[in-house]
């Protein structure tokens, strides 16, 4: 978040995604330019948080799109990756950007860890 952005509004622009109060953090940083900006961090280690995320308005929307691309946003090490527009979520329009300002990090586990019974496990949160 820029330090020309209201906090109230980059909070609110991530309301879609049903991250916990609690699991909000806000990290002073300086941008590439030496400019102040603040990192928004959300750490959800609770089943209940991860299952409001996963039936969130956000992912609701681009469910199928991330199915579809399970394949690609998935690493080795069962991290899924997705982006989006901070604008975007601001004006409701959810949608995925991968040159999107906010990025979605979840690690998914098996044990033991092996990436197809993680794949098969993020079929099953996104419903597929």
């Amino acid at each position: 978040m820029h330090a020309t952005e209201a906090t109230e509004k980059v909070l609110a622009a991530l309301a879609p995604l049903a991250l916990p109060p609690e699991a909000v953090t806000l990290e002073g940083s300086t941008g590439h330019h030496g400019n102040p900006i603040v990192v928004v961090h959300a750490l959800m280690t609770r089943s209940r948080d991860i299952a409001a995320f996963f039936s969130s308005p956000f992912v609701s929307a681009v469910r199928q799109e991330l199915s579809e691309t399970l394949d690609a946003r998935l690493d080795e090490k069962g991290m899924l990756f997705a982006r989006a527009d901070k604008q975007d979520l601001y004006r409701g329009a959810y949608r995925l950007n991968d040159r999107g300002d906010v990025r979605v990090v979840v690690k998914l586990l098996s044990f033991p860890f092996r990436r197809d019974r993680v794949m098969q496990h993020a079929q099953e949160l996104l419903g597929r």
